[in-house]
């Protein structure tokens, strides 16, 4: 009698709740199928049709034809020391199967920052890295990402990524910069207010410049100094005015009597040609994947904006324009819209093989 009562009990929340116990089926079919993890997909030979979070939890996303290969763990990725406004070259050799994925399918990403790069050659993918003078000194990894375009959505190109990995570990390091204490006269310490508007619309006017750097380099070779002369003052001094305000030296000043002859570092097109509040007659050059040098305080130009220029080309000449007290060169280089120190560009590694 127990018996019976239970089997028709069982059939009875059978009956009522079918629905409810199949889908419990086919959603512990679905977690066995595709509760992927990370080394499965690293190690997969197939399209990579699915992405995971570090729970594992799949997302759905179109099929690109790659596969994350990956070999390294966050305990064996290759390591760059970097300091505080200065920069390097990081170079990835791609892997076999991501050789022939197009590369604005590719995206590199440092410190949650898109970063431009190129591919050479022989197929090393190669950055530009530069950290803000201003650094918070905290360690980050760069990692690449492997995307697809969704074509009915020209208001956001490049979607639903497919797998991400890490490449490199960037440990950023203290470095300390020298201090001046200078005294000068309170009227050319203060900025007139006449001079402020000016001096904003010259900031937005050149953040637009710096914001649309050439995707691809213009040059093929190493970057080299402006000047073969004295340093009459480094990058990264701080300067103490009358004890009390403070600016920082982003640059470097080189010696050169006025009209010495200026060349350009490297290869690259002319996107500024002006007369600015604090560098005078100034030139800047777009180097492509977000480098550009400035020339600044020039008694003239030799190039109009527009043009594209060659390493050691003449571009102008030196003098003492903006608020300056004598001739020389001030020597600007952006990278990402961080100014670093442009004796850290020259003396990254050779490059051969763009």
């Amino acid at each position: 009698m127990n018996n019976r009562y239970l089997e028709g009990a069982i059939a009875e929340d059978l009956k009522e709740n079918i629905g409810i116990y199949l889908l419990i089926i086919i959603s512990l079919f679905f977690v066995t199928t595709f509760n992927v993890t990370a080394n499965d997909i690293e190690n997969s030979d197939d399209d990579i049709t699915i992405t995971t979070t570090q729970d594992a939890t799949p997302v759905a996303v179109a099929t690109a034809t790659a596969t994350n290969t990956n070999q390294t763990t966050n305990n064996s990725l290759p390591i760059y020391n970097l300091f505080p406004g200065k920069s390097i070259l990081l170079k990835y050799p791609l892997p076999e199967n991501l050789q022939n994925i197009a590369k604005e399918n590719i995206i590199l990403t440092c410190n949650n920052i898109i970063i431009p790069f190129y591919i050479s050659k022989n197929k090393l993918l190669h950055a530009y890295i530069a950290e803000s003078y201003f650094s918070t000194l905290k360690p980050y990894n760069c990692s690449i990402s492997i995307s697809i375009n969704n074509k009915n959505d020209i208001t956001n190109p490049v979607i639903n990524p497919v797998t991400s990995f890490d490449i490199a570990a960037i440990n950023i390091t203290a470095i300390n910069y020298p201090t001046e204490y200078l005294t000068v006269n309170r009227k050319k310490l203060n900025i007139p207010k006449k001079f402020l508007n000016k001096l904003s619309t010259e900031k937005d006017r050149l953040q637009k410049i710096y914001n649309s750097s050439n995707p691809e380099p213009y040059f093929q070779e190493n970057f080299r100094l402006p000047l073969n002369s004295e340093l009459t003052s480094k990058y990264g001094v701080k300067r103490i005015f009358n004890k009390k305000k403070n600016s920082f030296h982003l640059g470097l000043d080189f010696r050169a009597a006025s009209r010495t002859p200026i060349s350009a570092t490297n290869d690259g097109r002319v996107v500024f040609i002006g007369n600015l509040f604090f560098s005078g007659k100034t030139i800047i050059i777009d180097h492509g994947i977000g480098i550009f040098t400035m020339y600044a305080h020039l008694s003239k130009y030799k190039i109009r904006k527009g043009v594209l220029v060659k390493k050691n080309q003449i571009i102008g000449y030196s003098g003492r324009s903006g608020r300056v007290s004598g001739p020389h060169l001030h020597w600007g280089v952006r990278i990402h819209n961080n100014w670093i120190d442009g004796q850290t560009l020259v003396q990254n590694d050779n490059l051969k093989n763009i």
